[in-house]
């Protein structure tokens, strides 16, 4: 087996796990929670906004609400939308 091939077909299987997991990251309640809120406020490029709420979104208990998920308070959600997506909230 040369270099070449061996290299190519981890650069593959490299390529193949991170799109894996970029999908398997669209699919996660956290996501789809901020795709939802996304869209109902009309921001121009909801995937990005969705993306970055799962990074920093938790699940707490809410109680009157199942599956609530928040955002802390404070710069950093609002620096990285602004940042990565372009949004000001």
């Amino acid at each position: 087996m040369t270099f070449g091939k061996t290299f190519g077909g981890a650069m593959a299987l490299a390529a193949t796990i991170m799109l894996g997991s970029a999908g398997a990251e669209a699919q996660t309640p956290a996501y789809e929670a901020g795709l939802r809120v996304a869209k109902s406020r009309s921001y121009k490029n909801p995937e990005c906004y969705a993306r970055v709420f799962s990074e920093h979104a938790r699940l707490i208990n809410h109680h009157t609400k199942k599956n609530f998920w928040s955002i802390k308070d404070g710069p950093r959600f609002s620096t990285a939308v602004w940042s990565e997506c372009k949004i000001s909230r």
